[in-house]
């Protein structure tokens, strides 16, 4: 049986492939505290994006709160293997770090 952290990386690791979406996925945990983070490699449209975030909310049962310092639980759910956080990164093309770059200049 796999744990929380595991069975949601791999339902996320699933989602994406079934899109196309090149990704590494990696579920960690240690002593109170479990996260995914997932690095895409390749250049998404924001609303992709946007997309791959609003699908990977679910896996995260809440929020850090630092006004009170403590983790929130906002967003618990039975149905779906949750992690305290899904971090999301993406690595995007030189040509698209060259297109940004002559936009800013």
């Amino acid at each position: 049986m796999l744990s929380n952290h595991a069975a949601a990386a791999k339902a996320i690791r699933s989602k994406l492939k079934e899109h196309g979406i090149k990704a590494k996925v990696r579920a960690s945990s240690a002593s109170m505290t479990s996260s995914v983070n997932i690095t895409i490699f390749q250049d998404l449209s924001p609303a992709a994006l946007d997309e791959v975030k609003s699908f990977c909310n679910q896996f995260q049962s809440g929020h850090f709160d630092g006004m009170t310092d403590c983790y929130e639980y906002s967003n618990s759910r039975d149905d779906t293997p949750q992690v305290k956080f899904v971090f999301i990164s993406v690595e995007y093309s030189d040509e698209i770090k060259a297109k940004a770059k002559d936009y800013v200049d």
